[in-house]
């Protein structure tokens, strides 16, 4: 599962990928990789932002997506792969957010 926030002329500004890996030892768990495009962003926070400090503090905390996935959500939980949906559930919930908050639209993949 692929999570994009894009601006009004379909930029992506940030991409998430959740997936559930497998690995012989441990069986399934669920990982992810966090991504911001910095040009589109970048042109973004430039040209269309008023909070820019604000955006630069939001972007900062979505580019370190993985370390809340492994220090703060499975911190009280295995990791396991059947956790998924919910990961992304979250996920979904937290770009929701930022989406309406900066006039961003939420596109999954």
């Amino acid at each position: 599962m692929v999570l994009f926030l894009r601006n009004d002329n379909n930029k992506t500004l940030f991409e998430v990928e959740v997936w559930a890996n497998s690995n012989d030892e441990r069986g399934d768990f669920v990982e992810l990789s966090a991504t911001v495009h910095i040009l589109n962003y970048s042109n973004h926070l430039l040209n269309e932002v008023k909070n820019k400090k604000e955006f630069i503090n939001t972007f900062e905390m979505l580019s370190e997506l993985r370390g809340w996935l492994w220090e703060r959500y499975f911190m009280v939980d295995d990791n396991d792969g059947s956790k998924i949906d919910d990961v992304v559930s979250k996920l979904r919930v937290a770009l929701t957010k930022v989406a309406s908050t900066y006039n961003l639209n939420l596109i999954d993949d």
